[in-house]
């Protein structure tokens, strides 16, 4: 082979070489495509995995609230039925206090009435009890009359006692004068006269 016909073939391999030079690049072109993809493809799997849980959580969450939402739907339905019958019971409790009110004017109308009588009957008993202190009084002053008059019969007593000696003593001395009386008169009757 001459240089000729070998230089001839190096344009040939050179274009062969571009070529392959060409293909290898499509073929890394592609390599890097395919990671592209790949990466993409990875990343959006990753995304609809975390949308899928994030839907996952979302109906769990939603779930939960449906639930929630039931209680207190039942939680209302027994607050109202518990503000109804607190509502019945304010119209019982209202009725209630305007009936009590209504007694307790009567009571007062009482109680002023039994004030009033009980203030006369006060005012009476003070009276009663003046006039019963009164009549203690007199009645206490007659004892010390009567304590008195206890007294002077004891001392009227004692002077008829005294005195009833004395006419016993005058008596006993009378009959002791007759006694020397009639001595003196046998005496006299006795002796005869000088003249």
């Amino acid at each position: 082979m001459s240089t000729s016909s070998h230089r001839g073939q190096v344009p040939l391999l050179s274009s062969e070489f571009k070529g392959v030079q060409l293909l290898i690049a499509l073929a890394a072109g592609l390599c890097c495509l395919v990671v592209w993809q790949w990466i993409r493809d990875s990343n959006a799997h990753a995304k609809n995995l975390s949308l899928v849980r994030t839907i996952e959580a979302l109906g769990s969450v939603t779930n939960e609230y449906a639930l929630t939402i039931e209680n207190l739907r039942i939680d209302s339905s027994r607050v109202e039925g518990i503000r109804k019958g607190l509502e019945f019971q304010i119209k019982t409790n209202r009725a209630e206090v305007r009936r009590l009110q209504q007694e307790l004017g009567t009571a007062a109308l009482a109680a002023d009435r039994s004030g009033r009588e009980s203030q006369a009957y006060k005012l009476s008993l003070e009276k009663a009890n003046q006039a019963i202190r009164d009549q203690n009084a007199v009645v206490a002053k007659q004892n010390e009359s009567i304590e008195e008059l206890k007294r002077i019969a004891l001392d009227r007593n004692d002077l008829a006692k005294k005195y009833n000696a004395l006419g016993e003593e005058y008596e006993s001395l009378i009959q002791e004068r007759n006694g020397f009386v009639k001595q003196l008169n046998k005496l006299t009757q006795t002796v005869p006269e000088r003249n």
